[in-house]
């Protein structure tokens, strides 16, 4: 739990009537958001110098993204999601494109 925001998680979902809703933490790969030298900041850092070297517009330090296994959980989220009928809001702090 991510007591400081009363958040069961960094990332995770809840269901209300037909409708799924999930949270995604877009932070997931960033260069701000994990403790120096830990294993999701330095892919963050490897993530960034490799958009840099493209010459991306989003290759920004303030900037996040979502890990691989964030959206393995994803998909797996959406595909319960589309067999119980119910469709699926996605909320994330960064823009999804």
């Amino acid at each position: 739990m991510v007591t400081q925001l009363a958040m069961p998680a960094r990332y995770y979902f809840f269901d209300h009537a037909e409708v799924r809703f999930v949270v995604l933490d877009t932070n997931d790969i960033s260069t701000y958001a994990h403790p120096a030298n830990s294993i999701p900041r330095q892919e963050g850092e490897r993530a960034l110098a490799v958009a840099k070297q493209a010459k991306l517009p989003q290759a920004q330090p303030w900037n996040g993204a979502v890990g691989s296994a964030q959206l393995a959980w994803l998909e797996r989220r959406c595909s319960e999601a589309r067999r119980a009928g119910q469709r699926v809001v996605i909320l994330a702090h960064h823009p999804v494109l």
